[in-house]
């Protein structure tokens, strides 16, 4: 029962979900095609063996990609396209925080996923490696902690809509929702 009572019902004021996001995105953000980024930045300052094991570790994390599009590609592009449908569904049409918020986590890092394997695919085909290869992760790193801010801006605004739809409910005893529906067919 424990457990139940720390993951509360309103998920987004939660003090799990905040660092949920936090570690999503830190992690996301760190692993661009899988190559951690700090060995990014030692191949470009001290360059040799480093730079031999950056393009390595590339180059095995875009093979594996690879090979796991190759396979199974249609069928876990399906079950997280369903997933994230029935996510949406529940979270914004029913209402459902919990599935909301993990929409909200989950559909840009899919996002960002989809750009890194186009990523991984671009390094196989033209079997990039060196300074170039370093520098398609970075921009690929630059554009994941766009993609991340945008998110994580986007979460802050429907935990604001959230707290403030609560409140209005508190105080009013209906929800923000029927309030701007009256006062739509009110005005019109």
């Amino acid at each position: 029962m424990a457990i139940f009572e720390f993951i509360d019902y309103d998920t987004f004021l939660s003090l799990w979900y905040w660092v949920l996001v936090i570690v999503a995105w830190s992690l996301t953000c760190h692993y661009t095609m899988g190559v951690p980024f700090d060995v990014v930045v030692r191949a470009d300052r001290h360059g040799g063996q480093h730079t031999d094991d950056c393009d390595q570790l590339a180059m095995i994390h875009a093979r594996r990609i690879a090979t796991v599009l190759r396979k199974g590609g249609v069928f876990f592009v399906a079950f997280v396209a369903f997933l994230l449908a029935s996510l949406a569904t529940l979270g914004f049409w029913f209402d459902y925080q919990v599935a909301s918020a993990f929409f909200l986590i989950l559909a840009p890092i899919c996002v960002v996923s989809i750009f890194g394997a186009r990523l991984s695919l671009r390094v196989l085909a033209g079997n990039v490696t060196g300074d170039p290869l370093r520098r398609m992760i970075t921009r690929r790193r630059f554009w994941d902690q766009v993609i991340g801010v945008c998110a994580i801006a986007v979460t802050a605004l429907v935990t604001g809509w959230h707290a403030v739809a609560a409140d209005f409910e508190a105080l009013n005893g209906i929800t923000l929702g029927q309030a701007l529906l009256k006062a739509l067919a009110d005005w019109f």
